[in-house]
């Protein structure tokens, strides 16, 4: 008698542990695993072939795509941190497929249901990283160990951030950053850079570049180009003066993207209006000066 063949992860049938609480309203794919003492709460969606391990919780509103693997005591999907939260409008968060979600990860639903929080495809999320409410990380992100972005960041794709770095709400990160660890940001970051300290660009970030396997030699020479025109150039003119020079030229895609994404983030207007972070010993800034006041000021 041939022996059976293995089930493929499509063809095996979902299993719930008894002891997992699941609401009624809430929706459980084809080939999913659910641990023990696992919660998913009302009007919450488990995408096919998601494990959620023992105790992992996904509370409402919650939807998860396919393949994801959820590790013990995770929260998907608690209450926003924020004061203007209404418990009427409940919010929203958005999971896409094959994400890694270790232990102790927060994820926060949105303040209001227009623009819910958001994580793309193929992230890896370690151990007690978070994501603040109305927050958008893109496909491949790799946040280390306690890592927190706050509300209505932006995290690009492939973006690297290093255990304890901290990124203040409504910044934005341009695709395949790579932060040191234990640095923060208070202002927008340009794709494709190295990010250091506080505030701080010290370079192209060239081995994710190269890794990426999606720019050419010559796109990676335009990048560094664009790059040393605006950052590394020791003269008195602001940043947007270099701006503006930078844009008379013709560049290749990636060098481009780079500048279009300073000119966006100099254009934002409040709360986004954050400046670049730039290396500030060697180039004139024309960006606001940022402080932070507490609701009571």
């Amino acid at each position: 008698m041939r022996p059976e063949e293995p089930l493929t992860l499509t063809d095996r049938e979902t299993v719930i542990h008894p002891t997992a609480d699941i609401h009624s309203t809430a929706e459980i794919g084809a080939g999913c695993e659910i641990g023990a003492g696992c919660i998913v709460g009302a009007h919450s969606k488990i995408g096919d072939r998601t494990r959620l391990r023992p105790r992992a919780i996904v509370l409402e509103h919650t939807t998860l795509g396919a393949g994801n693997d959820v590790h013990p005591y995770a929260v998907l999907g608690g209450d926003p941190q924020d004061r203007k939260y209404d418990p009427a409008v409940p919010g929203r968060v958005i999971i896409g497929d094959n994400n890694i979600i270790r232990e102790h990860v927060t994820i926060n639903r949105s303040v209001g249901d227009e623009h819910p929080t958001r994580l793309g495809d193929g992230c890896f999320l370690m151990c007690g990283s978070h994501i603040g409410h109305n927050a958008v990380v893109g496909n491949a992100a790799t946040l280390a160990n306690n890592v927190g972005i706050a509300g209505h960041a932006h995290i690009g794709a492939g973006a690297f951030l290093s255990g304890g770095v901290m990124v203040h709400q409504f910044c934005m990160v341009g695709e395949l950053v790579m932060f040191q660890g234990l640095s923060a940001v208070s202002m927008h970051i340009p794709p494709y850079v190295i990010t250091a300290g506080v505030n701080t660009v010290v370079g192209l970030n060239r081995v994710g570049l190269t890794r990426s396997g999606r720019f050419s030699p010559v796109e990676r020479n335009e990048l560094k180009r664009a790059y040393k025109l605006l950052y590394r150039r020791r003269d008195e003119r602001t940043l947007s003066e270099r701006l503006h020079e930078a844009e008379q030229h013709e560049w290749t895609s990636a060098a481009a993207t780079f500048i279009q994404f300073i000119r966006d983030a100099l254009d934002q207007a409040p709360p986004r209006r954050r400046g670049v972070a730039g290396p500030m010993r060697h180039m004139r800034t024309d960006q606001p000066v940022l402080t932070h006041h507490s609701p009571l000021d």
